[in-house]
């Protein structure tokens, strides 16, 4: 192991020893304050992160050569040759968007241009993913779920929806 990876496992150790004391009152059956619990749940993550940067350094330990000047940053880049996903994306729109938004968007979309409906959402992906052309998907789309949920077309969601869609260059 190298001195990096000692540093972490030992930080490791005593987050888990620290996670420990602070769980202790869970055996007892008493209430545990909301301060206590997020001070578990941030250790928690924090001991997570680590563990995957332990995992990282130990599985790419070959590659980090020492006597080299470069920081891990610019070896770990250098590293990387496949080309960008865009340049490889090569339909004329997306089929599936759902890769392509956060979670937080999805949920967002949902909620405003879907009544907070996740199979409404489902159901206008279908739009697009049966339907050939974007233009004829997104009018579709409109006719069944616009005026349902009143969309306001010059919305910024109406407008994030849509661009899912549309054509990549």
């Amino acid at each position: 192991m190298t001195s990096k990876e000692n540093q972490i496992a030992k930080s490791m150790v005593e987050l888990i020893k620290n996670i420990e004391e602070h769980t202790g009152q869970l055996d007892s059956g008493d209430l545990i304050p909301q301060l206590e619990l997020e001070i578990i749940v941030s250790k928690i993550k924090l001991l997570y992160e680590r563990a995957v940067i332990l995992k990282y350094l130990h599985s790419h330990l070959d590659e980090i050569k020492p006597d080299e000047k470069k920081p891990l940053h610019e070896k770990i880049i250098e590293k990387k040759t496949s080309p960008p996903l865009s340049s490889s994306i090569k339909a004329t729109f997306v089929k599936s968007p759902t890769v392509l938004i956060s979670l937080h968007e999805k949920l967002m979309i949902q909620k405003e241009l879907f009544g907070g409906s996740p199979d409404e959402y489902n159901d206008a992906l279908k739009i697009f993913e049966t339907e050939p052309d974007f233009q004829k998907a997104k009018i579709k789309t409109e006719e069944v779920f616009a005026g349902k949920h009143s969309w306001e077309k010059k919305s910024e969601t109406v407008k994030a929806f849509f661009a899912m869609f549309e054509k990549k260059s």
